[in-house]
């Protein structure tokens, strides 16, 4: 596999670790220094804290469901970096709905682990309610 697979393995797992609420798969994305940045400009720092960070928000949602719809990525060495658009539906606890569409400012870094993210930074797009989501609890 070439390291842009890798890198698109790196984001299914991500996808993959949100939508299980796997907080160990999710966490094993990111590198042990890794900054999260969020569109407020606020960052969490360090794996364990991101981990924590995740764990707590991802509770407010029976299911979450997280899509990346286009994605450029490019390589240069151990270091890379990515443009990838999300489409996220979230299951509120509330029994409501909601969909955000952003894009996440990527730096990935090559560990012992292999791909990891170094750094990255959610911009959103547009955020609202999701009635299309609804249908698919029935």
């Amino acid at each position: 596999m070439t390291d842009r697979d890798h890198i698109a393995n790196l984001l299914g797992r991500y996808c993959r670790g949100v939508a299980n609420f796997d907080k160990d798969e999710w966490g094993s994305t990111w590198a042990e220094d890794a900054r999260w940045i969020f569109p407020d400009g606020n960052a969490v720092v360090g794996r364990a804290t991101i981990v924590e960070t995740f764990a707590e928000a991802r509770t407010r949602f029976p299911l979450c469901v997280q899509q990346v719809t286009s994605s450029v990525v490019d390589v240069d060495g151990d270091t890379g970096t990515g443009w990838v658009q999300v489409c996220e539906i979230q299951w509120r606890s509330d029994a409501k709905t909601t969909e955000l569409i952003g894009d996440y400012h990527d730096e990935y870094v090559r560990t012992a682990q292999g791909w990891q993210f170094a750094t990255r930074r959610f911009q959103l797009r547009a955020h609202g309610p999701a009635d299309r989501a609804k249908r698919l609890f029935g």
